[in-house]
């Protein structure tokens, strides 16, 4: 897009900042990219701190993780990420060629909320067409102020279990993700081990995975927890460690899980929500009707 850049005359919804850094993350990564591969891209190019990272929704999420969620939901409703694929963000063609700054960004977030963009039909024109408003923030409310939906019930419900509730269910979450011989243990003094199964990778191994359970409501997991996670496994000699929280991993949290004494794979808030959603666990699909325009053109010129 070939606008010159201009001084903003507005802030925007904080997660119109966001837009930008995720079409060229995309781009970096090659057009496509996981949402985690996606956030982590945007957090070291924009060199985020770790307490800006930590900082949650008021139901406990990741506020940076939902702000770069809600980005690419408003890219993908004009047509710059493909929606198509579930756990994996792709540009569209339109949006390998878009080159957003804060002014455009802002200009296809108003197009969004006066309705002229709709499933992806935007062009570059269609995106250069309008000007910013004085105060868009008014006619924009932040994410925290719109209306739940089912991902925010879902985080609440999960942070309401008991702590052994959340054990059972995340054994049943990993018997639905093809483990095998699932064990809920929580034995007293065992460096955090919750549980164990058997995950079968290729028709010739198996690989031991222990498993630890975090439900926790606001505080984060540290490089601490994970830490003494990590010298279980060692100790146990499992081949894999699996992390579960209804909260989010600080930064020190996931070098040290990537980069320590042994790996262990880490499952957020955002994460558990995303499995759940493409398992269909806890959720009752609904059939949304949308008017077929097309359907009605002969019958309004006859």
């Amino acid at each position: 897009m070939g606008l010159a850049m201009t001084q903003s005359r507005t802030k925007g919804p904080e997660f119109v900042k966001y837009f930008a850094p995720v079409l060229n993350s995309l781009r970096a990564l090659g057009n496509s990219g996981t949402p985690f591969e996606v956030r982590e891209d945007i957090a070291k190019t924009m060199a985020l701190s770790e307490a800006e990272l930590n900082v949650t929704t008021s139901n406990g999420q990741s506020r940076f993780d939902n702000q770069v969620a809600w980005a690419r939901f408003y890219l993908m409703k004009a047509g710059l990420i493909d929606g198509s694929e579930r756990g994996v963000w792709r540009l569209t063609e339109l949006g390998r060629a878009t080159h957003l700054n804060h002014e455009q960004a802002i200009d296809l977030f108003k197009l969004q909320q006066n309705g002229l963009i709709r499933g992806g039909n935007a062009t570059v024109s269609t995106l250069t067409a309008f000007s910013p408003i004085d105060s868009i923030q008014q006619a924009a409310p932040l994410i925290e102020d719109i209306a739940p939906d089912h991902r925010e019930a879902m985080a609440d419900i999960l942070k309401k279990m008991t702590a052994k509730g959340f054990e059972h269910f995340s054994a049943f979450l990993l018997r639905k993700a093809g483990f095998t011989s699932v064990n809920v243990t929580g034995r007293a003094n065992d460096g955090g081990i919750d549980g164990n199964g058997y995950l079968r990778i290729n028709p010739m191994m198996t690989l031991r995975v222990l498993f630890q359970c975090k439900r926790y409501r606001d505080a984060p997991v540290s490089k601490d927890d994970i830490m003494k996670f990590q010298a279980a496994v060692i100790r146990e000699r499992a081949e894999k460690g699996l992390f579960l929280t209804t909260s989010v991993f600080t930064r020190g949290a996931r070098e040290e899980a990537l980069g320590g004494a042994c790996e262990i794979e880490l499952i957020d808030i955002d994460r558990l929500i995303e499995l759940m959603e493409s398992m269909s666990l806890g959720l009752v699909e609904k059939k949304i009707f949308a008017l077929d325009e097309d359907f009605f053109k002969e019958f309004l010129t006859a």
